[in-house]
């Protein structure tokens, strides 16, 4: 036997209003359980955020090291280089007082082959002073005339030699006829 249906739903409405309590319930807890996680979730995130905040202060402080170091680095090898370059400038000045003490009490050549002991001439003092300083095939391009000119006046005295088999190419400076500066530089300046 079948009912119409208006008399299913007056059939018993003390069971509906509980049903319709019980769906209102579910549905309830069920919003109490998803806000629940979403305040779960955003304090998570929360927390990541502070974080990541944190890891962004290190990575500033990770650049700053860096650049502390490159600087360091940086002021290293210029002291480095200041060093080196005041030590060759000191070899360079004991080099030119040794050799200008020699000349002058004629012990240069004694102690180095190649060299004349009993030079006289202005353009021999410069070929014992070039091989002297470990130049080799030395070419005095100055006329031979202007070179003794010079023997007791000051001036300058153009020069090829090599060392190392690399050509070097400058001039002798002269003061009062001694050999007062040694300038010849390589063809390697020219380039960077």
């Amino acid at each position: 036997m079948s009912l119409p249906p208006s008399t299913l739903l007056l059939a018993d409405p003390i069971s509906l209003g509980v049903e319709v309590l019980y769906l209102i319930g579910a549905v309830i807890g069920a919003l109490l359980v998803i806000i629940w996680m979403l305040w779960r979730m955003i304090s998570a995130l929360g927390e990541q955020a502070e974080q990541l905040d944190a890891l962004q202060g290190l990575e500033e402080i990770a650049e700053s090291l860096e650049s502390i170091a490159e600087r360091s680095d940086e002021l290293g090898r210029r002291r480095l280089e200041h060093v080196l370059i005041d030590i060759r400038d000191g070899h360079k000045r004991f080099e030119e007082r040794w050799l200008a003490q020699m000349e002058k009490h004629g012990g240069v050549s004694g102690a180095m082959p190649g060299i004349d002991p009993q030079a006289t001439s202005l353009s021999e003092r410069i070929t014992n002073r070039l091989l002297a300083m470990g130049f080799e095939r030395i070419d005095v391009l100055s006329p031979v005339e202007e070179v003794e000119a010079m023997a007791d006046g000051d001036g300058e005295v153009r020069v090829e030699a090599r060392r190392g088999g690399v050509a070097h190419k400058g001039h002798v400076l002269l003061r009062e006829g001694s050999i007062a500066d040694v300038r010849l530089r390589d063809g390697y300046d020219a380039f960077p």
